[in-house]
Formats: structure tokens, C-alpha cells, sequence
């Protein structure tokens, strides 16, 4: 991991709020320079993976595509649904923590990953609907 997406990483996490998506789920990369950052699970798993990846959109669908990343459906122990995503290279993330771990929380019962083409649509949702 490099210093640069090292602070990358941890300033995104701090200035990250959670805000559900309302009415329509989608996905998004809600990366800015400055000011807070608001998003559901998905888009801090989404934009976690996107600089992970270098701020690189091929790198992020490679990644997807070839099993070295994926955004995992979960339910969390109060039966809320989830999504954090895995990286071969670095572990878990997820908005809750905001930093890399081994293994995903304890109180995570993982579901399944999604699969590429269902982050795309969403993807492609997020840029429909803003």
C-alpha cells in the first residue's frame, strides 16, 4: 500500500458519513478533495476499492472481474443489511471501521458477493439518478 492512498484511505474514512440512498439503491464513487463525504455501505466499499486501486476505473473493474476484490452482501447482528468489501491484497473494510482488518466483524454474517454486473448496473444507476 502507498503512502499516498495510505492517506487517501484515511482521510476518506474520516470525512466519510453515512446517508442511506433514498428511494432508488445504487453505487457510487463519492470521493472529493474536500468538505464531507456522504454515502451508503456500498458507495465506502465502492470508493475504498476505487483508491485502493489507484483512482483507476480499469484497475477497479479488473480487480472485480478477476476475484481480486469483491463488495459482499452481509447482515449485521441487528438483522440491518450490509455491504463491505474484501481486497486480496489488503482484507476487510468496511464504513462502520474504516480500516483495514484480517477479517471481517464478528457480528457480520457474510451473504454473498455481488456480482460485477449487478455493481455496474448500480453504477450506472448512481450516475442516472445522481
Amino acid at each position: 500500500m502507498t503512502r499516498y492512498y495510505h492517506e487517501d484511505m484515511e482521510d476518506f474514512a474520516r470525512r466519510f458519513t453515512y446517508r442511506a440512498d433514498t428511494p432508488i439503491d445504487s453505487i457510487r464513487i463519492i470521493w472529493r478533495p474536500d468538505g464531507a463525504m456522504h454515502g451508503d455501505c456500498d458507495d465506502f466499499a465502492a470508493t475504498a476499492l476505487w483508491l485502493a486501486t489507484g483512482r483507476n476505473m480499469l484497475r477497479f473493474w479488473l480487480a472485480l472481474i478477476l476475484g481480486r476484490a469483491a463488495i459482499w452482501r452481509c447482515t449485521m447482528a441487528d438483522g440491518t443489511r450490509h455491504a463491505i468489501l474484501w481486497h486480496r491484497d489488503y482484507g476487510w473494510i468496511e464504513n462502520n471501521g474504516g480500516m483495514w482488518t484480517d477479517e471481517p466483524a464478528p457480528d457480520l454474517a457474510l451473504r454473498h458477493k455481488r456480482w460485477v454486473v449487478t455493481v455496474a448496473v448500480k453504477m450506472l444507476i448512481g450516475k442516472v439518478v445522481g
